[in-house]
């Protein structure tokens, strides 16, 4: 088993006697500016998720590739079936396969497959100044907020900050009318941290849940971003809106460029 560097490309060949399992990686952002990564991986074998260090303890591992810009990250296992190799499973969709699906077989597409694999989250006593860089910096509206372990406790987004950015103005406009003075917080900024405006009402699915569920759990909760958990309620991803419009275009015949996946 070797481990190299990701070519620069979408999606890197199967071998001639393994496939490719994608690369996830959780990065988590702490108060203290500190940065952790855990990559994990879907074992088609066990039917779980492993941290990378159990993948390459397994002898299927043929390969650990890792790509620097975190966008092709993946392992080549000899055990990985084929799409069509195990009844019931369903293809990759069309922006990975290149050609035409069948609108209810892509529906049935898993979100592990879909889902945006190198997702940021952050911890509960983040600043919200610090959050704001956060999203502003990685170029995304939202991230789900997560305990040591990586389980979900809520989720913040651009909604959250200008949520609590308008009660300051309105506070601030009353007390000027009124002759009064500002609060030095409200002088020098927010003390507050994400745990005082993140919804703690979460939203997720399994990575084995479908394109279809997703965009009803969507509808049903009128939200953007679900997280997606491995069997131990750990995110390991996640799936906005964007990348199921994305799909609905590219089955009208659309050509869809893939987004960043940084970018959500």
């Amino acid at each position: 088993m070797t481990t190299t560097l990701a070519p620069n490309s979408e999606l890197a060949p199967d071998s001639e006697t393994g496939r490719r399992v994608d690369i996830r990686i959780r990065r988590t952002l702490a108060r203290d500016g500190s940065e952790s990564s855990q990559l994990t991986v879907f074992c088609p074998l066990r039917r779980v998720s492993l941290s990378i260090e159990d993948c390459q303890k397994c002898e299927a591992c043929e390969q650990v590739s890792i790509d620097p810009a975190e966008r092709s990250s993946f392992v080549t296992c000899r055990y990985a079936p084929g799409p069509r190799d195990v009844p019931g499973s369903t293809r990759l969709p069309a922006s990975i396969r290149g050609h035409a699906v069948d609108p209810l077989e892509g529906l049935r597409t898993r979100l592990g497959q879909l889902m945006t694999r190198s997702v940021i989250c952050v911890r509960p006593d983040v600043s919200l100044n610090d959050l704001t860089m956060i999203l502003f910096e990685h170029g995304i509206s939202g991230a789900p907020v997560v305990d040591p372990s990586g389980k979900p406790l809520g989720v913040v987004s651009k909604t959250d900050l200008l949520r609590d950015s308008y009660e300051k103005v309105e506070i601030a406009e009353d007390k000027s009318a009124r002759g009064g003075l500002l609060d030095s917080d409200e002088h020098h900024g927010s003390r507050l941290q994400v745990k005082d405006i993140m919804s703690t009402s979460v939203s997720s699915l399994p990575e084995s849940a479908t394109l279809a569920e997703a965009a009803a759990l969507m509808a049903l909760e009128a939200i953007r971003r679900i997280p997606i958990l491995n069997e131990r309620d750990e995110v390991v991803g996640i799936v906005c809106a964007s990348d199921i419009l994305g799909w609905l275009a590219r089955q009208a015949g659309y050509v869809v460029p893939a987004r960043s996946s940084m970018r959500r």
